[in-house]
């Protein structure tokens, strides 16, 4: 069996507010369709030793904030506790996301650092 390398860990925005987790699945399920001024978080899919990192921290925490903390790369409309906008700051990201947000972040964080099924139907 034949594997193609990474090419590229391109970002996207995520709106996580609209998701929850399956917890019977452990898969994302979509429960607001659009949001208004929701929440958006800039992830990247991990490298692969990003992704060895994640899955294999001690226990479902570390594993969560493990990918959190090297998959997300940014944010915008996130208020604090007063309003006001808070910038991003990478070294901050377990302080400032609440551990929901940070479990929906890190499922579609390794979600996308997995080979596709057309990746793996190629390979």
């Amino acid at each position: 069996m034949a594997f193609r390398a990474m090419t590229g860990l391109v970002t996207e925005w995520f709106e996580p507010e609209r998701y929850k987790v399956d917890e019977k699945t452990g898969e994302l399920i979509e429960i607001v369709e659009e949001s208004e001024g929701c929440t958006k978080v800039q992830i990247k899919p991990l490298s692969g030793s990003d992704f060895l990192s994640a899955v294999t921290a001690p226990g479902a925490a570390s594993q969560i904030i493990t990918a959190c903390r090297r998959g997300v790369v940014g944010w915008e409309n996130l208020p604090d506790e007063n309003g006001s906008p808070v910038k991003f700051d990478e070294s901050k990201i377990i302080e400032v996301l609440p551990g929901e947000i940070m479990t929906v972040l890190s499922v579609r964080i390794l979600d996308l650092s997995k080979m596709s099924r057309e990746q793996e139907k190629n390979s």
